[in-house]
């Protein structure tokens, strides 16, 4: 039996547990700590998951700093998913 729960419009129950859907990428991931990094406060999980947050930041650096050896990333991080 799984417990009650609030589930928002971008989750789902499956057998693995509760999973959630990343609006980058699309893919449903169950969530926990392993696919989605938790917010500020330690309780709340991130909305995109951790592949695509990574993404969203190397996109972020690019754009603020376009020029500045210190940030500016050569090769991007391979993301495995």
């Amino acid at each position: 039996m799984v417990p009650e729960t609030k589930l928002y419009k971008n989750e789902r129950i499956t057998e693995l547990g509760i999973e959630r859907r990343c609006p980058m990428c699309g893919e449903w991931l169950p969530a926990d700590d392993e696919f989605y990094a938790k917010g500020k406060n330690g309780r709340r999980l991130y909305s995109y998951c951790r592949a695509c947050n990574i993404e969203r930041g190397q996109k972020r650096i690019l754009k603020l700093y376009p020029n500045c050896k210190r940030h500016n990333i050569i090769e991007p991080i391979p993301i495995l998913r």
